[in-house]
């Protein structure tokens, strides 16, 4: 039974998309013309023989579909007349250079593409600057999740040190109950254990020691109120760019498709998809939908669940 090589590189210059591998992306006209069409002339496309489809295959084997400019010796008239390019027409390493230089406009315009999402997903977060008790939750699951590394079994933190960053955790996990807050501004987060540790070494002068104590220095960790720090709007705001780094790398790493990661090899959960079928699902999930998915990621960040 013979197979079909799958296409790894598809390059359409008609409709101005690129897929690699599972993503397909539209190519804004800025990006083509300044981008894309100086690799693509003269070799590849030129006024009156234009390239309409290159197609580079797992295997090695490509496709190159080509448009010509053709006059009709009847009626005269011209026309623009397929035809499918003979691959050996043009030398391998010409295909090379090209499925390379494609290739790699791909990611830089899937970088610009994400660095975009990020952004609407910081304006969005940041439409309203008051607090609420979901930007609380998703301030402490920042933290959170910005202090992972210290549990891991290869981090390079002395034990004792590790045992206050998982002091650290546990308040992070317990604060509204510990607390039993009013409002959102009412809560309080604790200062890291490196910024406790810090403390510990500076040279405070023994005047103002003698003034105003110790500022917990003496205390242990997480005994004094020294130890704590309230939110602000204006801490809101400054801590913003960090957590919608986070937001957008969380979702990026959990989801394929637009916004998403590029998976070496799409995991399926449904039978029946042919290629053609994944690639128009694929479209609608890119176009129409990333609206409609950067919708939901706020709503579940509103509503605590991110």
């Amino acid at each position: 039974m013979s197979t079909t090589a799958i296409a790894t590189l598809v390059l359409n210059p008609f409709e101005r998309t690129i897929q690699y591998k599972n993503v397909k992306k539209e190519i804004n006209d800025d990006y083509w013309e300044t981008s894309i069409a100086p690799i693509l002339t003269p070799l590849w496309d030129s006024p009156k023989d234009r390239l309409e489809l290159f197609v580079y295959r797992e295997n090695g084997s490509h496709m190159i579909q080509r448009s010509k400019y053709k006059r009709n010796h009847k009626t005269g008239e011209y026309k623009w007349i397929s035809y499918e390019f003979d691959p050996t027409a043009v030398p391998e390493n010409n295909v090379i250079e090209l499925r390379d230089a494609i290739q790699e406009k791909f990611f830089d315009y899937k970088d610009v593409s994400e660095k975009e999402y990020e952004e609407a997903v910081q304006r969005r977060f940041a439409r309203d600057s008051s607090l609420s008790w979901a930007k609380v939750k998703l301030v402490r699951n920042f933290l959170l999740q910005d202090s992972d590394w210290t549990q891991l079994s290869d981090s390079p933190l002395e034990d004792s040190v590790k045992t206050l960053w998982t002091q650290y955790r546990a308040y992070l996990r317990d604060f509204l109950s510990l607390q039993d807050p009013a409002t959102p501004y009412d809560v309080i987060f604790p200062i890291t254990p490196k910024e406790y540790l810090t403390r510990q070494t500076l040279d405070i002068p023994a005047a103002l020691t003698e003034a105003i104590g110790d500022q917990g220095t003496e205390a242990d960790y997480l005994t004094s109120e020294y130890h704590f720090w309230k939110l602000s709007s204006n801490s809101l705001t400054a801590m913003q760019q960090r957590i919608s780094t986070y937001i957008a790398l969380q979702t990026m790493v959990e989801t394929t498709g637009k916004y998403g990661r590029i998976d070496v090899k799409r995991f399926e959960t449904t039978l029946g998809y042919s290629d053609t079928q994944r690639q128009q699902v694929d479209a609608v999930r890119g176009e129409e939908g990333a609206q409609e998915y950067l919708d939901e990621l706020i709503r579940r960040i509103e509503a605590g669940e991110i």
